[in-house]
């Protein structure tokens, strides 16, 4: 049986770092664009205590296990700017859905009153 998770975490493991890492190579190698900013890559490595701050992802789950295809990050600790997610895809998972169910995901948890939210999706989608 297969299907996609989408999960919403304050903080990534390790395991998930490095699955994100190899994700984001992985686009860039395709999209000729590196896919998240060093801004995100750092709240990676080094989450900090920002209470707004969000880390998505995207797996294909299987018999087998899970495989990490799609990742968001969403950042609400900027009051003036508004909401600010970077979306990015495993070029093997395109045009599935995972955008999109990433996006749904992150349209839940920006509050009315947050703003509209600006996502950044970089490559050629």
């Amino acid at each position: 049986m297969t299907g996609i998770s989408i999960g919403v975490l304050r903080h990534v493991n390790e395991a998930d770092v490095a699955a994100v890492r190899a994700l984001a190579e992985a686009a860039e190698k395709t999209d000729g664009v590196a896919p998240l900013p060093e801004q995100v890559l750092l709240h990676l490595k080094h989450p900090g205590s920002d209470a707004d701050a969000w880390h998505f992802v995207a797996r294909r789950l299987s018999d087998e296990g899970s495989e990490l295809i799609g990742y968001a990050f969403l950042d609400k600790t900027n009051p003036e700017e508004g909401p600010s997610a970077e979306v990015v895809v495993a070029p093997s998972a395109r045009r599935q859905g995972v955008g999109g169910a990433l996006l749904d995901a992150l349209r839940m948890k920006v509050r009315r009153g947050d703003g509209p939210a600006r996502v950044w999706a970089h490559g050629a989608l």
